[in-house]
């Protein structure tokens, strides 16, 4: 295989903290959670393949959302829109469900069965 499209970015976002996620915590206080998305593209000698940067979004999007999606969800939505398949490596609760939503409703708007599964926490 031959890498034909890689780059990386980081996201972070602040959070009031909550006593649920550090224990005892001071009234205001405020955890910064950040993450990193790593998109690299392996394909065959001779393959046809146009980096995601370029990626041009050709109907209306089958899921929206009311909020803005963090890099890795788009990086993922798009590759989801470009018929490509997607391997997601992440803690719990970083928001994977967003991208299973919008595969589940691109796999019915194309009349295709899905099946999805989920640990239970």
């Amino acid at each position: 295989p031959v890498v034909v499209d890689e780059f990386q970015t980081e996201a972070k976002h602040e959070l009031a903290a909550s006593s649920g996620l550090t224990g005892p915590v001071d009234e205001g206080s405020w955890l910064e959670l950040r993450h990193q998305v790593w998109h690299q593209v392996a394909i065959p000698p001779g393959y046809s393949y146009i980096a995601i940067a370029k990626h041009v979004l050709t109907s209306k999007p089958v899921r929206e959302y009311k909020f803005t999606l963090d890099p890795f969800q788009q990086v993922l939505v798009y590759a989801i829109q470009r018929n490509e398949s997607i391997l997601v490596s992440v803690h719990t609760s970083a928001g994977t469900t967003v991208v299973a939503e919008y595969a589940i409703a691109q796999c019915l708007h194309n009349r295709q069965h899905v099946i999805y599964t989920s640990p239970i926490k």
